[in-house]
């Protein structure tokens, strides 16, 4: 929140860009992780980030992590104090791939048994439209629709997906807020918006939950 931003000009260096610490108590956080069918998640990673969506994206605002081992269980160590999301993510890519995710207050104390349970993710169907009074015919051959984290999130595996013939999508295997965002259109397209239930929600994440179904999105 007490971010500021350095003006540079070419050629210009700028001195005296200082950063004051404190020393900090770290704490560990433990716990299990069990998938949809009962069973503890073996196979996957579990990662720290900041809560706050303007504290930095990328790897700036991830606070730690680690692997799942093979009896479920999980270990984040030197965490300081603060409000953040604990990710997990199984199958580490794969199509069997689960998801959870569950916010996290550090104070003082180390925080063990904290239990997660894992699912498939939402799904997003919807179709890629021409605006109205567009010249030309809108051709979707190559183009992908992606859900875009609003943060880094490391093993997420958010990968696009191809847009059918007649424009038609569908997103698997989605877990918290993304940004959907369009990939691979003609040279001379360009998105205009991003509509579900007729709001926009261009430059508004949508929030993914559980086994969720969104339709509608054009």
């Amino acid at each position: 929140a007490e971010a500021q931003r350095v003006t540079l000009t070419v050629g210009q260096e700028q001195s005296n860009v200082s950063f004051a610490l404190l020393p900090t108590r770290t704490v560990r956080i433990t716990g299990t992780v069990i998938d949809s069918q009962g069973k503890p998640v073996a196979n996957g990673f579990v990662s720290l980030t900041d809560a706050s969506e303007s504290g930095g994206g990328f790897m700036m605002g991830m606070a730690g992590g680690g692997p799942i081992r093979g009896d479920g269980r999980f270990t984040v160590t030197n965490v300081a104090p603060g409000s953040y999301t604990l990710i997990v993510r199984s199958g580490m890519g794969g199509e069997d791939a689960e998801f959870a995710n569950a916010p996290i207050t550090v104070g003082n104390d180390d925080l063990d048994g904290i239990n997660l349970v894992t699912s498939r993710g939402a799904t997003m169907t919807g179709v890629i439209l021409a605006a109205p009074g567009s010249a030309g015919k809108l051709s979707v051959a190559g183009a992908q629709v992606m859900a875009q984290p609003v943060r880094f999130e490391p093993m997420m595996g958010f990968r696009p997906r191809r847009v059918e013939e007649d424009g038609t999508f569908r997103v698997e295997a989605l877990s918290g807020r993304r940004l959907i965002r369009v990939m691979g259109l003609p040279g001379n397209w360009t998105l205009k918006a991003v509509l579900l239930n007729g709001f926009d929600v261009t430059d508004t994440p949508i929030e993914f939950r559980g086994t969720e179904e969104t339709t509608g999105v054009q």
